[in-house]
């Protein structure tokens, strides 16, 4: 029974996995990285992808790693989740993406419904401006509603921010803010739909004109046994982003998703 509970938490993750890392966004969804069933202790995913292409003399060039691994103490009180990224792509000698991310947090389990988070963040993304960000963070989440068919969880953390931005190489970015996140999910009675979504809300607690707000959600329909279409939308912006860049995003993907 328990390796059947660590192989479909590998499932999940891998289902996850498509729709999830977007390494060029200013907030990173780490939400959608937990693995919520309480009976998987230990997952570990490792995934690597090169592409290499030659065509009339242009050369594209491109790699993606990504690593998630959660575990959970045998009370199940404890959890450590760890999600590492590298997102790097060019056209010729033009650059098009490179992205970093190591994200490390402690979710500590406080009866029925509150947990407390600690979390340690370091991403950059050049494209976007940020050079080098590191965020540190702690606060509580809270369990709104958990079921077979519906869950929900809003959560609130403290930040210190720590940034250097694109074309200010001497100036060092220091910043408290808060970190506001209300994240729900919807399953269908036969497991034929399933629609989750999440939004963040992050001011600089010092100028609370300078805020981010991002928003996500995945819509989910099986077509046959194994196989479903996949909608994902995400928004963002970013109301004082680095000098020179858009402070509004959006991606807009569908897909086949494979369901074993």
């Amino acid at each position: 029974m328990q390796s059947r509970g660590v192989i479909a938490g590998i499932l999940i993750v891998l289902l996850c996995y498509f729709n999830i890392i977007s390494l060029s966004a200013q907030i990173v969804n780490i939400e959608s990285q937990r693995i919520q069933s309480d009976s998987v202790r230990h997952v570990l995913i490792s995934d690597v992808t090169l592409t290499l292409r030659e065509t009339d003399g242009e050369s594209f060039r491109a790699i993606q790693t990504n690593l998630t691994t959660q575990y959970k103490s045998k009370n199940y009180k404890n959890l450590w989740l760890f999600v590492g990224g590298i997102d790097y792509s060019a056209l010729n000698e033009t650059r098009i993406a490179d992205n970093h991310l190591l994200h490390l947090r402690y979710n500590r389990k406080w009866g029925r419904r509150l947990r407390i988070e600690v979390f340690q963040q370091i991403q950059s993304s050049p494209l976007t401006g940020i050079a080098f960000r590191s965020l540190s963070g702690t606060g509580p989440r809270l369990k709104v509603q958990s079921g077979s068919q519906i869950a929900a969880y809003f959560g609130s953390l403290y930040m210190f921010e720590w940034e250097k931005v694109i074309g200010s190489e001497a100036n060092i970015g220091r910043f408290h803010r808060l970190s506001t996140y209300l994240s729900g999910s919807w399953r269908s009675r036969d497991d034929n739909r399933e629609f989750s979504c999440i939004g963040y809300y992050q001011p600089n607690l010092g100028r609370w004109r300078d805020y981010r707000l991002s928003f996500q959600s995945v819509l989910s329909i099986k077509i046959i046994r194994h196989f479903s279409l996949t909608a994902n939308l995400s928004l963002s912006y970013d109301a004082e982003p680095p000098p020179g860049f858009i402070p509004f995003t959006l991606v807009n993907t569908y897909g086949l998703r494979l369901n074993l």
